[in-house]
Formats: structure tokens, C-alpha cells, sequence
């Protein structure tokens, strides 16, 4: 009995390995079979809580919440996940009272405790990557030239940073603290087990980032959200969590891609057979505190052999001749000009401690009720800066 069992060890062990295949490159190694990925929903550190309900500010810690991060992703890769998929800003947290409740000290202290790309919290933070052999998309305040962005890396399994996107265009009041990003950094990126895209909250849904990301054949996409939670009668329009699980299984469906949705709170897992799959993955609705602490994360294991080579298709709802004929199509008395939405802002951090920034975005729920001046007046039309003698 004893030569059997061992025998048959070998046996799995021969078959394991067989199936298994390794990037020499980075020395990581997966089973096409059984690729586990993980969505992340554990609250960063000092994050207020109901979650999504409570709009005080609060001083998020940046250090406290890269503390954390490191256990479950030490935890996650010794459970075999190869892929971590992280909320929307989750280092150091997202703000939401920045909807609401805040002030330009608010903007410094938050400022404070934003990272820098391969600075020493970055390195820290992707340390646990590289002990794991893990890919992950990491979403994180930036600070990159006196600015804030909403940056979006894809990290690799060695450390490296594959990929670089800042959000093209913070959504609402986010844009009253973040400056805007590139279009050109919305791209698809091949890996060793398959074809991935991401996008940050809103992209997913506004027309100007969900087609060039569409448009680019991929087998997986990413989507990172804030915050996902029970809506009450005071949540607001755009910050329902049902609608925005629908904006990601829509964009499965048009562009017949498997799903990662990642928020605080509620998050979601999609398999795709040519299009979102009802009821297939992982999801969780849990919002208590302890059920972040039992589980900071799901998980799913994908079957990447079914994935295959992701082609253009001339055909497609999102290919160059469905563009061309959107504006072809596009009714004759529509405005042949730009409004002030589309230029390009970016705010210095050294005037968010000085100035309300506020730039009266699509989707912004809060108006200039402050005793602080304006950096921009009327949406950045006159670009006029009033000093503010208090914060000199």
C-alpha cells in the first residue's frame, strides 16, 4: 500500500508539472487550466464605515493600509492566485467625502499619504508580488510632478511595472483633486496567459475610454471601482452598486471578454463564453466588518485554454467601421465644437492646500458652498487664480 500511494504521488506530481507551464523570464508559472485570479474588497486602513454611507473625511494612511495588503497578498499567493485585481485608488483609499464634505487642508493631509511610483512604498508594496510570483493591477494615488493622478499599473511577477495608465478623465468631483491622464495609456497588454485590459470606475462606462479599450481584442478585463454598497435613500445617482456591476457585465458582453470587478464592499468575478455569462464566477454582497476580515478577497479559477488568441475583427461593434459610421451618423444639427470638459487640467499639489479646486464636473454632487476661493472659475474658462491669504 505504501508503494502505491507513493507511486501515485509521483503520478500527480509528473501530471501537475506537465501542465504547468513557466515564464522563464520572470519565473512565473501557472497552470493554464486552473489560473486563479482574486478581486480585492478589504477597506484600506481608517476607511469610514458604513462603507459607501458615511461621508465624513477621514485621514487615510497609506503605510497602514501597504501593511495590510502584504498579508492578504502573502495569503493569496500561498492559495495559488496568480492575478490581484485592486479597488479603484486603493492606496491610500478613496476619498468619498470628496463628493461632499471637505476642505483644501482635507486635499494636503490626503496628499500626504499618496505614493510615488517606484518610491519606497512602491517598492515595498510590489515586494510581496515578487515573493509570489504574482501579477497584479494596482490602482493608487499617484504623485508625479507636483500632481495627483489616478493611476492604474499593471505590476508584473517580477516587480516591474508592465503597463502605466492614469485615469484619462477623474470622474466628477474627482477631478477637483486629480489631474487628468493620457488616452494614449488605455491599451491592451499581452501576457504569458492571455490578453488583458483595465479600466478605472467611469471608464468602463463613458464612451471615450470603454471603445479604445474595447476596440483592442483581449481575453480579460479589469475594472476597478471605489466602493460597491447597499444604496439608501441618500446615495447618489452615479454611486448605485447594481449600476455599476451592470457597466461591467455590459462591456463583457460587447467586447466577449471575462471580468474582474474589484471595489470596497461588494465585488464580482465574470467568466465569458462570447459574452458575459449570467451567474458564472464569484461574487460576494457581504458588508459587515468581519466578513472583510475572513474574506479580504474572492477568488475564481479561470480555464485560460478556452481563452485562445484574441484577433481584430472588421466586424466588430467596436472596430474602425463602427466608428466611422457613428460619425458619419452623427445627426446634423449636434455641435461641430468642444466644450471646456475636454481640455486637459492638471492641478498642482501645492494649490490644493490653498484653494477649493473646483471645476464643476459631469457627476459632481457638491458646489462652492466653502469660504475658500476657487482655482478655477467657471470650469477653467478664465483660469483665474484668487489668492487666498490664509494658506500663504
Amino acid at each position: 500500500m505504501r508503494v502505491l500511494t507513493l507511486f501515485a504521488t509521483a503520478a500527480l506530481a509528473t501530471t501537475a508539472s506537465a501542465l504547468t507551464k513557466t515564464d522563464n523570464k520572470t519565473g512565473f508559472s501557472w497552470d493554464p487550466a486552473n489560473f486563479k485570479v482574486a478581486a480585492v474588497r478589504y477597506p484600506p486602513a481608517n476607511y469610514a464605515y458604513p462603507i459607501g454611507q458615511n461621508r465624513t473625511w477621514v485621514d487615510l494612511d497609506l503605510n497602514a493600509t501597504i501593511d495590510r495588503a502584504i498579508e492578504f497578498i502573502d495569503e493569496a499567493g500561498a492559495e495559488g492566485v496568480k492575478l490581484m485585481a485592486f479597488p479603484e485608488i486603493y492606496f491610500p483609499g478613496f476619498p468619498i467625502a470628496l463628493n461632499f464634505n471637505f476642505t483644501p487642508p482635507n486635499f494636503a493631509q490626503y496628499a500626504s499619504q499618496a505614493m510615488v511610483h517606484e518610491g519606497p512604498e512602491w517598492k515595498r508594496l510590489t515586494a510581496a508580488f515578487v515573493r509570489n510570483k504574482m501579477y497584479a493591477v494596482v490602482s493608487f494615488a499617484e504623485v508625479s510632478d507636483d500632481a495627483l493622478y489616478m493611476g492604474q499599473y499593471l505590476v508584473g511577477p517580477d516587480g516591474s511595472t508592465i503597463h502605466k495608465h492614469r485615469k484619462l478623465r477623474p470622474s466628477g468631483s474627482e477631478r477637483n483633486l486629480f489631474s487628468d491622464g493620457d488616452i494614449e495609456s488605455i491599451r491592451s497588454v499581452t501576457l504569458p496567459f492571455g490578453t488583458v485590459t483595465y479600466l478605472s470606475c467611469w471608464e468602463n462606462l463613458e464612451p471615450t475610454m470603454r471603445y479604445v479599450a474595447a476596440a483592442q481584442p483581449a481575453n480579460l478585463h479589469i475594472a476597478s471601482f471605489p466602493y460597491c454598497s447597499d444604496s439608501n435613500p441618500d446615495t447618489e445617482w452615479w454611486e448605485h452598486c447594481a449600476g455599476f456591476r451592470a457597466v461591467v457585465q455590459t462591456y463583457t458582453q460587447a467586447a466577449g471578454v471575462a471580468a474582474i470587478f474589484s471595489a470596497i464592499g461588494k465585488v464580482s468575478i465574470w467568466d465569458v463564453a462570447a459574452g458575459f455569462v449570467p451567474n458564472s464566477g464569484n461574487s460576494t454582497d457581504a458588508l459587515d466588518p468581519a466578513s472583510f476580515e475572513r474574506m479580504p478577497y474572492i477568488t475564481y479559477v479561470y480555464n485560460t485554454t478556452t481563452w485562445g488568441t484574441p484577433t481584430y475583427d472588421l466586424n466588430s461593434m467596436h472596430s474602425w467601421g463602427a466608428l466611422m459610421q457613428i460619425v458619419s451618423g452623427t445627426a446634423p444639427d449636434v455641435p461641430r465644437k468642444s466644450g471646456t470638459f475636454w481640455n486637459h487640467y492638471v492641478t498642482k499639489i501645492q494649490d490644493l492646500a490653498k484653494y477649493y479646486v473646483f471645476t464643476d464636473s459631469t457627476g459632481s454632487a457638491v458646489s462652492n458652498s466653502s469660504n475658500y476661493p476657487s482655482l478655477y472659475e467657471n470650469f477653467g474658462e478664465t483660469y483665474t487664480v484668487v489668492q487666498s491669504n490664509e494658506y500663504y
